[in-house]
């Protein structure tokens, strides 16, 4: 068979074997509930027949054929009546066991056709189907030739086309660029300006503080909003003058807009590379809400919590994650030296945020995730007007800055070893409440010697010294040199 090397080939095969499915599915259902209708109507019969039955026939009700019918008929009547109603029993259970197939079908059903829908919306769309990357060409193959093995009316082909045709809709969504027009450079000496600055806004502003500091904040201004749950309550109202509250402020109302860097991703070889993954649960909670309690469950560049985005790209989660704020991890990548395959994965800071800010961190994960109902074009659009409301970067600028740290990652897609930088974490004061431990086989298949500037214990009970980024560069340099044309035309001369 062949291989796929565009999103375009793999989105039409797995189609063709999934409409096979939904068509095979149907017609499941339909017998389902044909045989459901045949086991309900035999049922009736029989209920009927058993209550004819235990009233016995017409000449019993007779005065003087009754003493009769007490004493010995009925007994010989009624010998058929246990077997009646165990067939009756085996039929209802037959009959529940039958709907509960039919409604796990009707699920399945459904499911296959909201990822047709998304198939076609992605083929309707014309999107940018470029050649895929050798792994996920591999990946695709291998789905492909597994649904062409399994029976597709098999349950076991069933799990198959679904897992394929999610992952695939993921993959294509992850793979595609950003979505927006083409920019013009502009001269270095007007590409740097800043939006204006507003003195005050039209609503109220949510002040992302600790608890301890709302009668500060009230005492210059803020008023408490009884009404709010699990979140911070202070707020300024709405056409009020920010300058008394700029040191409470939410990042992107201040007078000095913050300064952020959205990667549209980071580099392929870290990518599941994170405090989440590599630490143990207990760890990884304690971090998260201690910063939580720090802005009192509010987004710290905006105020706000989840739920504004969540409903157009996974209304699903809605009722979960509404008054949720989440935890962003801002990393930086960086190669020490060029002939040389190692880079350093630094940990600059965390940052409490609500779902809409997160998602402007993280382009692929907010394009996988968007429904396929959803205008992707207008969705990016809307999701980068976010980022230079944020940070009052003009939309040109902003873009042109996110295409030159798209390039900056894409050069480092082949270092072979990194180095995790957890020194911000050892520079926090929290940290020296807790032990962190360090999970030996985590998912993101970091090993303890590439944790740098962090003094941690295994899950297996070893306690580990911080080391600094240098000495762990320099010790494993050797075994990393990069290959280079120039490096390798050098050895051909010699």
């Amino acid at each position: 068979m062949k291989q796929p090397n565009n999103i375009r080939f793999a989105v039409n095969q797995i189609s063709i074997i999934a409409n096979k499915c939904q068509a095979s599915i149907s017609t499941r259902i339909q017998n389902l509930s044909e045989k459901i209708k045949n086991t309900n109507e035999i049922n009736l019969q029989l209920k009927n027949t058993i209550t004819e039955s235990a009233k016995g026939p017409s000449w019993a009700r007779i005065p003087l054929a009754k003493n009769m019918w007490e004493i010995g008929s009925g007994k010989i009547w009624n010998r058929r009546l246990p077997l009646l109603k165990k067939q009756y029993l085996q039929n209802a259970k037959e009959m529940k066991h039958l709907k509960n197939v039919l409604s796990t079908e009707k699920k399945v059903l459904q499911r296959i056709q909201e990822m047709l829908k998304r198939l076609q919306d992605l083929a309707a769309n014309k999107a940018s189907y470029d050649e895929m990357p050798q792994e996920l060409s591999q990946q695709m193959h291998a789905i492909v030739s597994d649904l062409k093995r399994f029976p597709i009316v098999t349950e076991h082909g069933i799990g198959h086309a679904i897992t394929a045709i999610q992952g695939l809709a993921d993959e294509a969504r992850r793979q595609r660029p950003i979505v927006m027009p083409p920019v013009i450079r502009k001269d270095k000496a007007t590409d740097q300006h800043l939006l204006p600055y507003k003195a005050s806004y039209h609503e109220p502003i949510y002040l992302p503080i600790p608890k301890n500091l709302g009668f500060h904040a009230k005492a210059i201004g803020a008023q408490y909003d009884p009404n709010i749950a699990k979140a911070g309550r202070y707020f300024v109202p709405a056409n009020t003058d920010l300058k008394p509250f700029d040191r409470y402020l939410p990042l992107a109302f201040r007078q000095e807009p913050p300064k952020l860097r959205f990667y549209p991703q980071e580099p392929d070889t870290v990518k599941k590379v994170n405090l989440r993954t590599i630490f143990d649960d207990v760890t990884w909670d304690y971090i998260r809400t201690t910063n939580y309690a720090k802005t009192d469950n509010r987004c710290v560049i905006c105020g706000k919590r989840s739920g504004e985005f969540l409903d157009r790209m996974a209304p699903e989660k809605t009722h979960n994650r509404a008054d949720k704020v989440e935890c962003h991890e801002v990393w930086e990548w960086y190669r020490p030296k060029k002939d040389i395959s190692i880079g350093v994965q630094q940990l600059k800071g965390l940052y409490i945020v609500c779902f809409k800010c997160h998602m402007s961190f993280h382009d692929g994960i907010a394009r996988s995730m968007l429904r396929a109902e959803e205008d992707e074009l207008q969705f990016a659009r809307d999701l980068h007007a976010h980022r230079s409301h944020i940070t009052r970067v003009d939309q040109a600028t902003l873009y042109n800055e996110m295409v030159d740290l798209n390039k900056r990652t894409k050069t480092m897609n082949k270092i072979d070893y990194w180095i995790v930088d957890l020194s911000h974490l050892t520079n926090q004061d929290y940290m020296r409440h807790i032990a962190p431990i360090f999970l030996e086989h985590n998912r993101a298949g970091i090993g303890v010697e590439q944790i740098a500037g962090f003094e941690f214990a295994t899950d297996t009970g070893e306690k580990l010294p911080a080391r600094g980024v240098k000495e762990i560069f320099y010790e494993m340099a050797p075994r990393y040199p990069a290959i280079s044309v120039e490096s390798l035309l050098a050895k051909h001369r010699m």
